[in-house]
């Protein structure tokens, strides 16, 4: 055992229910008749606050630099409307990619020019501002293409999703376009001729807001609660209808509607912050959310006022913080969010650890962003938690470190819970990724890129979501199962649970049943218990039970080289149960043999013979 190095063991034993809000609730509260655009964020009153912010704040200032160096190149470049044909490609690029880059150029452009245009009132950004908007009106649809019925189809839907959905015209993609330009039609409005506004108007209406109201039911995503997909698609729709409350006030139904949804959403994120999906997503779903939010509240002066849900108010950015080196699902370890992102739940919040993970972990965005002049950083102390070690009792996630700093120290993230989630979820009840020097040392091949069939029943079959890709336990080849295919009724309690979990200055403890995660054919019980004594040396007990003469594998991934799997395994030779150990420095290639192993690789991924 080293000194210095981080010391790895191995042995194997053989919803809360939310009150509806209805349109009548929320024109009393917003008062239709008195709005006069802009509203969405500021009034024409409000914005000198904005410009004596520009100008005594320096962050303010320069963001506001880029924004007008921006600007002025989106009004000297030549532009012209342009048009794709259909792309051969399942996502929104095609084969050269100058489709993403033109959607891009039109979105990024209208949104500037129409900021700059209510900070300085010049009418050539109006101007320039509009024709990017009605290019965005004019592309044929706002959708993803791998969002059409050959590709999405055949998912298999999250929970509280009916198989038979066949209406596909309104997605997440859609969702962020129909948010830029609600916030684009507010912003230029004054400038706008009565022609111009009703062409952006028609595209809110027929590209996001007619295909929806009304017709919920027939949107997967709409009953999705434990989705990112939900609280963005309303978030878009919420925002849109807001900006059109002041022409069509009886669209305060889809603001109502919109509010009640993200209630609904925000009612499956954990009481202590946890969210299945993993940190990405939690992250981008309320980023996409917080425009809505913040001009929701706004506008019925706090009435209708999302950030004060229990588990906005109270949990806001615990999942992101705590469980930093987590790449769990399709998400990531790294760091996630943004400064306005955390500039507005600190305000709103006054969460003091949210504050601390924004100046530790975050950093300036070489993008000026608008929002972070409209949500400046919030007057609340950073204070970084009272313990570094933290059990999501809700997504029976645990996360075990003695500090978030020293890369000479170890940080284990744990995970059992449920393979419940067909959406993100992988089967890997039981997995663990262990972090020493930022160098995932026990880590997993993570995220692959999307394609049409990833989010089909194919998708266990990819390594990267099925249970060859992680660090768990096979016995005789059985791999865990998944609690929903297409058409099949849902599988309850597939999965496991942590059964406990103690925290210490000097030693954090795991214990894990994932038994129930697998078909129970071969494997018949299996525990995991892993010990950190801090702040490197890691101890990982496999109790598992299996018929006789079965061959047992605990698969471990390193992280650094070609993230070839270590294989350790142990025929039961007769018994119930399989011991074997393995000791020495992690990384360095050395095993004390004790039954059979099969491969070993050393600190580089390099495969060797025992």
């Amino acid at each position: 055992m080293t000194r210095t190095g981080a010391c790895f063991l191995s042995i194997i034993l053989c919803s809360q229910l939310t009150a509806q809000t209805g349109a009548r609730e929320i024109a009393d509260a917003i008062k239709i008749n008195t709005l006069r655009h802009p509203y969405l964020f500021f009034t024409e009153e409000e914005k000198s606050v904005l410009k004596e912010r520009i100008e005594i704040d320096e962050r303010s200032r320069t963001i506001m630099e880029g924004l007008r160096a921006r600007g002025n190149r989106y009004l000297r470049m030549p532009f012209e409307k342009q048009k794709f044909p259909e792309p051969d490609h399942p996502r929104f690029e095609t084969s050269d990619g100058k489709q993403g880059e033109y959607i891009s150029e039109i979105t990024d452009g209208a949104f500037t020019c129409a900021f700059l245009y209510q900070m300085t009132g010049r009418i050539e950004y109006a101007k320039r501002g509009y024709e990017f908007a009605a290019a965005i009106s004019d592309l044929p649809n706002w959708i993803n293409p791998a969002h059409k019925f050959d590709i999405i189809y055949p998912r298999v839907w999250p929970r509280n999703v009916p198989d038979d959905q066949v209406v596909f015209s309104y997605d997440i993609s859609a969702a962020r376009m129909t948010g830029t330009l609600a916030v684009v039609y507010d912003w230029l409005y004054p400038a706008l001729t009565a022609a111009e506004r009703d062409k952006l108007r028609n595209a809110l209406l027929e590209k996001a807001i007619t295909r929806v109201r009304g017709n919920y039911e027939f949107f997967w995503w709409a009953t999705a609660y434990r989705c990112n997909w939900s609280a963005i698609c309303f978030s878009g729709l919420g925002i849109s209808s807001l900006a059109l409350l002041r022409e069509h006030p009886q669209l305060a139904d889809v603001v109502a509607e919109s509010y009640n949804r993200l209630n609904l959403t925000f009612d499956q994120i954990g009481d202590d912050g946890g969210w299945q999906e993993g940190r990405g997503y939690y992250s981008y779903m309320i980023d996409q959310s917080l425009r809505y939010m913040d001009a929701l509240k706004r506008l019925s002066k706090g009435t209708f006022n999302l950030f004060r849900h229990k588990n906005i108010r109270n949990h806001v950015f615990d999942l992101p913080l705590f469980a930093l080196t987590a790449a769990f699902e399709d998400g990531t370890g790294r760091a996630v969010g943004n400064f306005p992102m955390l500039n507005k739940l600190v305000t709103e919040t006054g969460d003091a650890s949210a504050a601390w993970y924004r100046e530790k972990f975050l950093h300036e965005s070489d993008e000026d962003n608008i929002f972070e002049i409209l949500w400046p950083a919030a007057n609340v102390k950073p204070v970084p938690p009272v313990q570094a070690s933290k059990l999501f009792t809700s997504i029976d996630w645990a996360i075990m470190r003695s500090d978030f700093f020293d890369p000479a120290s170890v940080t284990i993230a744990c995970k059992a819970g449920f393979n419940d989630d067909p959406h993100h979820g992988h089967l890997d009840c039981g997995h663990f990724i262990l972090t020493w020097h930022d160098i995932p040392f026990i880590g997993e091949p993570g995220r692959m890129e999307y394609d049409e069939f990833y989010f089909n029943e194919d998708r266990y079959e990819y390594p990267h979501a099925s249970s060859i890709g992680h660090n768990v336990v096979f016995v005789n080849g059985e791999q865990q199962i998944t609690a929903k295919k297409k058409n099949q009724p849902w599988k309850e309690g597939i999965g496991g649970r942590i059964l406990d979990f103690r925290t210490s200055a000097i030693q954090d403890y795991v214990l894990m049943d994932p038994s129930h995660s697998y078909p129970g054919k071969e494997l018949k019980k299996w525990r995991r218990s892993i010990v950190l004594a801090k702040p490197v040396i890691t101890l990982v007990l496999d109790e598992v039970s299996a018929n006789p003469g079965a061959t047992i594998v605990a698969r471990f991934f390193p992280g650094v080289g070609g993230g070839q799997g270590l294989d350790q395994r142990r025929s039961t030779s007769g018994s119930s149960n399989s011991n074997t150990s393995s000791r020495g420095p992690a990384g360095t290639g050395s095993c004390k043999n004790y039954g059979r192993y099969i491969l070993l690789t050393d600190s580089h991924g390099n495969m060797m013979a025992l």
